[in-house]
């Protein structure tokens, strides 16, 4: 029974390696898995090498990258809100993100170019500020309340994606082309420069959102018994909101509003590995990466020259299945 979640992710982390390797070879240019393998270890020829390790590699690995970020950051909403419907698109925190981008998009080049950590550092504020806006008018009566934080966020990712509107007003038709790719959320044609930025960013957030499983298992019994076990349940949600916020604004940052990815994966792994976060965190995280990673393999092979983003391609799933779950809630 306490091998299930560990030997699980295992097989979890080959299944994403076989779908990294397919993907790798899919496309215009088909290169079979034995050349994508030997193309990654430099024993191919050089348009192979080309394709396989310029061109798709680093948007396969961002895919991955930016998946798992979102699952992780989703799986943590749940675990604080109590609720299965959270996810960091629907409660506002891309759209805070959003405005934060935007906000530097408007902003004159010299400026929105001055660092590669520029636009991070805009969604982070962007995505950390709607987030305190959410909590703070959620908050009543010494709390939380999971139906509540949803309502409320909902109502302020409206209200951001409208201030996300009127800044588009304000850009010239080639930023606005840039910002409206970024809305679709998009993994293609970046290069290895987000990958540069992004892999530090979850190499330090991960961990810690790994060493949080008992805190969550804890908030899962109910404020009244986590408050019973000496838990101090608000500082201790304020706390995980703030990770939450910080892997989903570094996926946003770099990828562009990808939503429902928070939502599917952690009801993937749960219906998988159970409730226990200690198991939960890993395997959201591996479905996240695979999903996003078919998503954008899908996007680009499946309609002959024409290319859907990612973010497209996981919202004409995610959007049925946030209704679905909706249905079912008894909230």
């Amino acid at each position: 029974m306490t091998l299930r979640g560990p030997l699980t992710n295992v097989v979890l982390l080959l299944v994403l390696a076989a779908a990294l390797v397919i993907a790798l070879g899919l496309g215009f240019f088909h290169v079979a898995p034995a050349d994508v393998l030997r193309a990654l270890f430099g024993d191919a020829t050089a348009q192979q090498e080309l394709v396989v390790g310029q061109l798709r590699l680093p948007r396969a690995l961002l895919a991955v990258l930016v998946g798992a970020a979102l699952a992780l950051s989703g799986t943590l909403l749940q675990g604080v809100t109590g609720n299965g419907l959270a996810d960091p698109g629907i409660v506002g925190i891309h759209a805070g993100a959003g405005v934060g981008v935007m906000l530097l998009l408007v902003l004159p080049v010299s400026v929105r170019e001055a660092s590669a950590l520029a636009q991070p550092v805009a969604a982070f504020v962007g995505a950390g500020a709607a987030a305190l806006l959410v909590y703070g008018f959620a908050f009543k009566d010494g709390g939380v309340t999971a139906t509540r934080l949803l309502l409320v966020g909902v109502g302020v990712a409206a209200g951001l994606s409208a201030v996300m509107l009127l800044l588009a007003l304000r850009m010239n038709d080639q930023v606005f082309a840039y910002a409206v790719a970024w809305q679709s959320g998009s993994v293609a044609g970046k290069g290895w420069a987000p990958i540069r930025v992004l892999a530090p960013l979850l190499a330090a957030l991960v961990p810690l959102a790994l060493l949080q499983a008992r805190r969550l298992d804890v908030l899962g019994f109910g404020r009244d018994v986590a408050t019973g076990l000496g838990v101090a349940v608000e500082r201790q949600r304020l706390g995980l909101l703030a990770l939450s916020v910080g892997l989903s604004a570094s996926a946003v940052a770099l990828a562009g509003s990808i939503s429902f990815v928070g939502l599917i994966a952690p009801h993937m792994a749960r219906s998988i590995v159970g409730p226990r976060h200690a198991n939960l965190l890993p395997s959201a995280a591996l479905l996240g990466g695979l999903l996003v990673l078919v998503a954008d393999t899908a996007g680009r092979t499946l309609f002959g020259t024409t290319e859907l983003p990612a973010g497209v391609m996981v919202a004409a799933v995610g959007a049925p299945y946030f209704l679905y779950l909706l249905g079912r809630s008894k909230a």
